[in-house]
């Protein structure tokens, strides 16, 4: 009797595969049939995950009656047959887990030891171990699509309106938001502007930065005809550009991406638990085998419960993507799930300046012509230079020229973006260059004693300055002032006191501006003129060290610096949800989340190695119970699904009870900070 179960079971099993292959082709038909259409794959993408987890919950379901029933038949033996049914029907999936990892993986591993113990609980006439072994393996497949849909929908519901789009409808220019472009719309885009949907150029010619989505270091040049893609940067020149996908649909399919990848992704402790764990499996096998004449089946087969692969992998994921959604409540956005482990290591944190550490607003302070130009037209043409950009600096001059009543609006053509260097355009007829030190030192422009004067006293005050010039030299100096985040001193202090061992600001700016910021904010280190590449150079450096890094600044502009530190974070907010480079977004736009980010990182560690410790004194416990005093399978079974729940309770993620306040270097007292106090 007992053998004709196990048969059953493997009979059961063959007859649903061979029903799959029949059914194939009419499947293979279908995918092809929809091949090619990014906007229905991207749609069948969302539906199938909402169904895929809608599966996994009915297997749950049927492995939960599944052990009711068979927990029942020990009082009531008539409900064996129907308990005998429901677990086999419950084990399919775990039987195919086992089939693709040893005929397509090629290789033994857990899920191996998974179907040693159901097929061997079934020989020894003890479904309830089964029905547990799947009870557990389906929580843990659950425990991963619910965390990752719940995240999926407190970003649905909590993400602010996208940056609007210029459109150009019946021959006029309108801006409309991302979320309401539909495909044929006429977007324009120039140099400086993100890419917002994906589209193709009509006429028009532009370099477009893809680096961020293909990994290609150099920009290409596209013209009518070639796609663009959501999430580039116009580097040079201007398009109209047909939308092929809707707007939403692409704003969408990134951050449910960005989600997937997010909620996937294994932390070091989680991979290494799993590795051992893998590892294990074949010995386990063998030790089992040799084991068998020594201490009977059932003590044999209950040895398999030893290697609680499942049980980490759903107690791990609850703990992780738990974590994830509970930041996602407070603002916080962890694009990379192993962001976070990466964060608790980290030793030294970089912080850029313009827009990090100071406010996004900044003020023209003092414009000093130098050349033949008017003060009002050395303004008009570094607002229209610098207009299509994003930047702060560049959002400041175009403020400023508006409430200027002697500075008219100019149009500006064939633009070339520099990366921390400027903007060269045409405006008027004429070539400019409106930028710092560094651009015209790039383009051979010399900068004569007036300006260097200008410039010299501007940067002595701590200013931000820049220079407009022409082919006959420098026309103007614009100095412009900010302040510094008023929780920026506060979050300074709060590394410091919790243990991160520097603190730096690295900025392309001149050395008197950061150095004025660095010691107002109580920062030691200060490296100043620093390019883009430069940035990215200096964190590898540091790593080269032996320190684990973490980058908080512009997600865009230090997109390398970005890409090579541990971890990075960025303050652009989640209208660039999508363009952004960054691991880990402070939604609101501010520094006020790092405290809790930093707490909740550390608690993080701590939680999975809590349950590393937990698993693995269970295994012990287990293997030694098998081994030393012949325990069967059915005590191994109730006391592995004790231990299981146990276990998902623990790992249940706990929000910050309280919080405290981050002010300047004496306490943190003034700002919200959304942390927990250490």
């Amino acid at each position: 009797m007992a053998l004709l179960q196990a048969g059953l079971a493997l009979s059961f099993y063959a007859g649903t595969r061979v029903m799959e292959r029949l059914q194939r082709p009419q499947r293979l038909r279908q995918r092809l049939r929809t091949r090619g259409n990014r906007r229905i794959q991207e749609r069948q993408n969302s539906i199938d995950a909402a169904v895929v987890l809608q599966r996994r919950r009915a297997d749950l379901q049927a492995s939960s009656w599944a052990l009711a029933l068979c927990i029942g038949s020990y009082a009531l033996p008539i409900l064996t047959p129907a308990a005998l049914a429901l677990t086999v029907y419950s084990m399919l999936p775990l039987l195919r887990a086992s089939e693709y990892e040893l005929l397509h993986k090629r290789r033994i591993g857990d899920d191996l030891v998974n179907f040693g113990v159901c097929i061997g609980s079934l020989g020894l006439s003890q479904p309830l171990g089964a029905a547990v072994q799947c009870l557990v393996f389906h929580a843990a497949d659950v425990a991963v699509l619910r965390s990752r849909e719940r995240a999926r929908q407190l970003l649905n519901t909590g993400l602010p309106t996208p940056a609007p789009a210029r459109v150009l409808r019946d021959g006029i220019e309108t801006r409309l938001a991302v979320d309401g472009l539909q495909p044929g719309d006429l977007v324009l885009l120039a140099t400086g502007e993100p890419v917002p949907v994906d589209a193709r150029i009509q006429t028009g010619s532009i370099s477009v930065d893809q680096q961020r989505l293909t990994g290609e270091s150099l920009p290409r040049t596209l013209g009518p005809g070639d796609l663009v893609y959501a999430g580039g940067l116009v580097l040079r020149g201007e398009a109209q550009v047909q939308v092929m996908v809707a707007g939403r649909d692409t704003v969408l399919a990134r951050v449910e991406r960005l989600l997937r990848d997010s909620a996937g992704h294994n932390t070091q402790l989680q991979l290494k638990a799993e590795a051992i764990a893998d590892a294990a499996a074949l010995p386990l096998l063998c030790t089992s085998a040799l084991v068998w004449p020594l201490i009977g089946p059932s003590a044999a087969v209950a040895l398999l419960f030893s290697a609680p692969i499942n049980a980490v992998r759903a107690a791990g994921a609850m703990a992780v993507s738990g974590q994830l959604a509970v930041l996602l409540e407070h603002g916080i956005l962890i694009k990379d799930g192993r962001a976070l482990e990466a964060l608790a290591d980290v030793d030294i944190v970089l912080f850029d300046k313009t827009g990090t550490l100071t406010a996004d607003e900044l003020t023209v302070a003092e414009i000093t012509a130098t050349g033949s130009w008017e003060p009002a037209r050395v303004l008009a043409i570094a607002a229209a230079a610098e207009g299509r950009l994003t930047h702060p600096l560049a959002q400041a001059l175009a403020a400023a020229a508006a409430r200027e009543p002697d500075c008219p609006p100019l149009r500006a053509a064939d633009l070339d973006f520099r990366v921390g260097f400027g903007v060269i355009a045409t405006i008027d007829s004429q070539r400019v260059w409106v930028g710092g030190r560094r651009l015209l030192d790039a383009e051979r422009i010399s900068i004569d004693t007036l300006a260097r004067s200008a410039l010299d006293a501007a940067e002595s005050r701590g200013e931000t300055a820049i220079l407009t010039a022409n082919s006959s030299g420098v026309q103007g100096v614009i100095s412009m002032t900010t302040r510094p985040r008023t929780e920026a001193a506060g979050i300074v202090h709060f590394l410091v006191d919790h243990g991160i061992a520097q603190v730096a600001l690295i900025s392309g700016d001149a050395e008197a501006p950061t150095h004025a910021l660095a010691q107002a904010l109580g920062i030691e280190s200060a490296y100043d003129r620093v390019l883009p590449e430069d940035k990215a150079a200096r964190v590898r450096e540091l790593q080269q060290q032996g320190h684990r890094i973490c980058f908080i600044g512009d997600g865009v502009n230090d997109a390398l610096a970005m890409r090579q530190a541990d971890c990075s974070v960025s303050l652009r907010g989640a209208a660039e949800l999508a363009t952004d480079t960054a691991s880990i977004l402070l939604l609101d736009g501010s520094l006020r989340g790092l405290p809790r980010l930093l707490t909740t990182a550390r608690a993080q560690q701590t939680q999975l190695r809590r349950m590393l410790n937990y698993w693995g004194g269970y295994a012990v416990l287990n293997t030694g119970l098998a081994l030393g005093l012949g325990v069967g399978v059915l005590p191994s079974s109730l006391l592995f699904g004790t231990v299981f729940g146990v276990g998902l309770l623990v790992a249940q993620p706990r929000s910050p009870q309280s919080s405290h306040r981050v002010s300047g270097p004496a306490a943190y007292a003034a700002t919200d900070a959304g942390g927990e106090n250490e």
